[in-house]
């Protein structure tokens, strides 16, 4: 009865003491469905960056087009998530998302410069863009 194998872990316990408090609120349970809708959006987002293209022109050329359909349905996500009775952490949770789409986007921008012609500037604005993504994804990890 005692063995630490039958605890919930520390990690397990507040993400499901999250829940129950988002839950409370009047849309807390669709709040927790379009997050999760985001995040998948977001996931192939990045799947997009990552794929196995060997030039930023080649990039645009066959992910341009995807991509701008996930970042519709991103912003979609998000308009209807600012409409949401939620509480005040999760309002904040909601500005991060818009923040990480708004960083993506620049990400593709600079990207389709750089399809014609690289150059050190852009490279680094990039990784720039790329840093504030991970702090913006940080930032949701803790919240």
């Amino acid at each position: 009865l005692n063995s630490r194998g039958d605890i919930v872990s520390p990690e397990k316990r507040q993400a499901e003491l999250s829940f129950l408090k988002e839950t409370r609120f009047a849309d807390g349970e669709e709040f927790l469905k379009k997050y999760n809708e985001f995040a998948e959006t977001d996931g192939r987002i990045v799947s997009l960056f990552n794929d196995d293209s060997k030039t930023y022109a080649e990039w645009i050329g066959k992910n341009e087009h995807k991509v701008n359909e996930e970042f519709n349905k991103a912003e979609a996500i998000v308009k209807a998530m600012r409409s949401y009775q939620v509480s005040e952490k999760a309002k904040k949770k909601v500005d991060l998302l818009e923040q990480l789409l708004h960083a993506r986007k620049e990400e593709v921008s600079i990207i389709k410069k750089l399809s014609t012609g690289d150059n050190d500037a852009d490279q680094r604005k990039r990784l720039e863009i790329q840093k504030k993504e991970e702090n913006i994804v940080n930032e949701l990890k803790k919240s």
